[in-house]
């Protein structure tokens, strides 16, 4: 049974949803985690980049180390210009790579700095998730002590993550 890559159904979905709704008509490509010697061959599926516009998609930034990743795969493809990258998720972490020591900059903070030119957007932020399992707690808290308990310790568990790792 073969691996599917899960940015292929995000980055579809994204350009589906794009000329659906936009009527803009995107070319799309993801890249493999392992290069093939068959077929296309290579670690990015699709059609031919080089020269092109790219904006990246991805589902989650943690370190933004796969973006980075990313990013030199598509220079070593010639890519004209990234133009930016959105998240579904940011996580909010500290950056693996950091411009001070002394003052902790997100993954998303660090990308924007080495890359001035590419903006990373996110759909949803650790933050946002926070506020989100907050509200079910409220509105469980009074009527359901098992949902109640369950919301609270998922609620924990995120903010005891964003203190470990967040910024």
């Amino acid at each position: 049974m073969a691996e599917i890559c899960p940015d292929i159904p995000l980055v579809a979905s994204v350009a589906g949803a794009l000329y659906k709704e936009h009527n803009l008509d995107f070319i799309y490509a993801f890249d493999r985690k392992e290069a093939k010697a068959h077929g296309e061959g290579g670690t990015i599926v699709g059609p031919e980049l080089a020269g092109k516009k790219v904006f990246l998609v991805d589902d989650v930034i943690t370190s933004g180390k796969a973006i980075r990743h990313t990013i030199d795969l598509l220079n070593v493809q010639r890519v004209d210009q990234i133009t930016g990258v959105m998240v579904a998720l940011d996580r909010a972490e500290k950056a693996l790579v950091t411009a001070d020591n002394d003052k902790p900059e997100s993954a998303i903070q660090s990308l924007e700095r080495e890359y001035p030119h590419m903006h990373v957007l996110s759909i949803v932020t650790l933050n946002d998730l926070i506020l989100f399992v907050q509200e079910q707690l409220q509105e469980v808290c009074e009527s359901d002590s098992a949902q109640k308990d369950l919301w609270a310790g998922r609620l924990a568990s995120i903010v005891e993550y964003r203190r470990q790792y967040g910024v």
